[in-house]
């Protein structure tokens, strides 16, 4: 009766574009985390208005009638499975941290709930749009702080980026340990407003597809494509080279959508080789003029020290990571991984319940200081809630992954309606990728706007009016396809 009666007072236009919004500030916690800027104040304030939306629109809009897939259903049941057991795990470790943060990852998930049940396709292609744009704009001021870096002009502040002080310039971060040099030019991996260029290219991905497959705008396209290339991510690139043979053939009367996924893999590989070229002349030339500067005798100590293990080629390379990356080095990220891997496949042996939540890398950091499992999402999730809990979040993302690829190689790519299908499906590819060697594929409210898109376009009986809507959409997109 409440609800009836408030509905009738409650303008729905206005509450669609509150969802819309309390979306697109949930980017600024991830990728865009602008948060970091000061976190108390910014997590605080999201918190309470999306409590304040959350409340509005339910009391205001009618809930979906969902029609999901069988799959569906059993992804769910998976992921529920997953989140009890990890609690299990949590309640376990008698950790208030650990609980905490599982209430957190939960309260993530509900927030997937809420937008399955109350988004709909203008809200779809309207955060869509606008995030594209958005990273459009952040490439732009990455590469104005790439010549703003360059030039030694000061940032206007310094932030604490998970542990790493890194310098913030309008629109962008940057931090000098990703950096290359390469005389008489530098060259520098961009990161826009992400913690890392890794993570920031992942976060590229979405607006690439979007601008490059959905609304055909092969100028802001190219300059997501620019934004990849200066991220000089490896995983990027490889995860387009994927993709790009599972779309040849799909694509194969389109030759701007496959020639600018293989030219965005070309000058990403050109890049990298080059970046590492010019990063091993720099540490070899700092090893020889050894004693006369500081760096040069902090190298030659850790040199000296990695000799007693390791073979030379392979000190160069710690020493190398070692002042370009972080105070404990690696010797190389793959290598580094695996041994990462090792260690927790250890622990996992001897704790079969999971540790908890976010007490997985705690507990294998103190046993090997320096490795990355903390790169492989599925690993974290495995490690924190067990071997039961782990199958059952394997099984979800490997059935989400399965639905997203057939949705790629079955679905018609002509109409709007479904280009909109394939994005979605293509971004659900590069996330489940990327947590492969990155964060877990659901830790983020980014993950799960992705997701709800994903679970809502392809129900069971795909309605005409989301056909109309898509429609219209299109029309009114393709007066400006080149832009």
């Amino acid at each position: 009766m409440i609800k009836v009666t408030l509905s009738k007072y409650v303008n729905e236009e206005r509450l669609r574009w509150s969802l819309i919004l309390i979306t697109v500030l949930s980017w600024f916690l991830f990728p865009l985390e602008l948060n970091q800027l000061n976190p108390l104040i910014f997590n605080a304030g999201f918190a309470v208005s999306a409590f304040a939306v959350i409340i509005g629109v339910t009391i205001g809009l009618k809930r979906n009638q969902l029609a999901l897939q069988p799959l569906h259903k059993l992804m769910l049941v998976c992921w529920i499975g997953y989140l009890l057991a990890l609690l299990l795990a949590t309640i376990e470790s008698a950790s208030m941290h650990s609980l905490t943060q599982w209430f957190i990852l939960f309260a993530k998930f509900l927030f997937f709930v809420f937008l399955l049940f109350y988004l709909n396709e203008k809200f779809i292609a309207t955060t869509l749009r606008i995030y594209a744009n958005l990273m459009v704009l952040t490439v732009f001021f990455a590469v104005v702080a790439v010549f703003v870096a360059a030039i030694h002009i000061q940032p206007l502040a310094i932030v604490n980026l998970h542990g790493v002080l890194t310098n913030f310039y309008f629109g962008s971060y940057y931090e000098p340990h990703y950096s290359s040099i390469c005389m008489p030019f530098p060259i520098y991996r961009i990161q826009g407003l992400n913690d890392e260029p890794g993570d920031f290219a992942l976060a590229l991905l979405p607006a690439f597809f979007w601008l490059l497959v959905a609304e055909k705008a092969y100028v802001r396209s190219a300059v997501i494509a620019l934004g990849l290339c200066l991220t000089m991510s490896l995983g990027a690139g490889l995860i387009l080279l994927m993709l790009s043979l599972i779309l040849a053939r799909k694509f194969s009367g389109n030759y701007r959508v496959i020639a600018s996924f293989l030219s965005v893999i070309c000058v990403i590989g050109v890049m990298y080789v080059v970046s590492t070229s010019c990063q091993t002349s720099y540490f070899k030339n700092l090893l020889e003029v050894g004693a006369q500067n500081k760096e040069g005798r902090a190298a030659l100590a850790v040199l000296a020290e990695c000799r007693k293990n390791r073979s030379e080629s392979e000190c160069i390379e710690f020493i190398k990571y070692n002042i370009a990356s972080s105070t404990n080095g690696k010797v190389h990220s793959f290598t580094d991984r695996l041994d990462g891997l090792r260690v927790a496949s250890s622990y996992l042996s001897d704790h079969l319940m999971g540790t908890g939540t976010a007490l997985g890398m705690p507990a294998v950091n103190a046993i090997a200081v320096g490795t990355s499992t903390s790169a492989n999402g599925f690993v974290v999730a495995i490690l924190e809630a067990g071997v039961v809990g782990g199958l059952l979040y394997l099984c979800l993302f490997a059935i989400m992954g399965w639905l997203a690829i057939n949705t790629i190689i079955t679905t018609d790519t002509i109409s709007f309606d479904e280009r909109v299908k394939v994005v979605i499906a293509l971004s659900v590819c590069a996330v489940l990728v990327m947590g492969a060697q990155r964060i877990q594929p659901d830790i983020t409210l980014w993950h799960m706007w992705i997701y709800a898109m994903w679970f809502y376009l392809l129900q069971k009986t795909p309605s005409s009016k989301v056909e109309s809507q898509f429609s219209r959409y299109a029309n009114q997109v393709n007066a400006k396809a080149i832009l």
